[in-house]
């Protein structure tokens, strides 16, 4: 009977240290499992803070360079507009004139409020600009007193919408630093649909050698950059027959390619 009794007891503490060690693991991995769990937090939170600086950093860039697009380009046909008002000898002319600058500057504001919008609100902007709006593109530079010619090579085709704003903004700003640079002269934009690219040529009969052009500041390097976030390349100088070249080889989609 007592060895019985010693069993007893010798078994219920057995048990008792079982339990015991099971509780302290479970206690311990929970523990560890919490540990974890909070570092995983940390890392997600951490990361979510990284991609959002990176997204503010790049809307920056975004509105930073379409500002300077926008402006850039308006107001240098706003100033060539009223150069060429002071010119004009009939009031006709002149009031003409002076209606390109009023209708030009008018487009500069409501540009500006939905890119500025954009840094205040959750607004959606009117949409980025595309390739059949060059012929007002064209028309606007031409009444600010740059004969334009464009030529489209090609079967045009729907690109997608970055592919179109991109290049129409490359189109825009060479057309702007030969309105500022050039003196009088003519200017040709050639948009070419080829298998797998879209080429943009954009030439002048100015003075390209020695022309100054901003290097170091948004015009080119935002022509650059709006290249090579669609994987294409841009190059800059004096033309082959002289005057001003730009020229950029912009790829198209796969699926869109024929």
């Amino acid at each position: 009977m007592n060895n019985v009794v010693v069993l007893l007891l010798g078994g219920h503490q057995v048990l008792l240290g079982v339990t015991i060690w099971v509780s302290t693991i479970c206690v311990r991995s929970a523990a560890a499992k919490a540990t974890s769990m909070r570092h995983a937090a940390e890392k997600m939170r951490r990361e979510h803070e990284f991609q959002v600086r990176v997204a503010i950093t790049r809307e920056h860039t975004h509105i930073a360079r379409e500002l300077h697009d926008v402006v850039a380009h308006h107001l240098t046909v706003i100033v060539a507009g009223a150069s060429a008002a002071k010119r004009m000898s009939t009031s006709n002319g002149a009031s003409e004139t002076l209606g390109v600058i009023e209708t030009v500057g008018r487009d500069a504001l409501v540009e500006m409020r939905e890119l500025l919008g954009r840094l205040h609100t959750d607004q959606v902007p009117a949409g980025p600009p595309r390739l059949d709006q060059l012929p007002d593109l064209v028309t606007r530079v031409g009444q600010a007193g740059l004969p334009v010619r464009l030529t489209v090579l090609g079967d045009r085709r729907p690109l997608p919408d970055d592919v179109e704003a991109h290049a129409y903004r490359i189109i825009q700003e060479a057309l702007t630093n030969t309105l500022k640079h050039a003196g009088p002269t003519r200017a040709g934009v050639v948009v070419g649909y080829h298998p797998g690219w879209l080429r943009l040529r954009i030439h002048d009969e100015g003075h390209g050698h020695g022309r100054p052009w901003p290097g170091a500041g948004y015009g080119l390097v935002g022509m650059r950059q709006r290249a090579a976030q669609l994987g294409g390349v841009i190059a800059v100088g004096p033309g082959p027959d002289g005057g001003f070249q730009v020229a950029a080889d912009l790829p198209v989609p796969a699926e869109l390619r024929r």
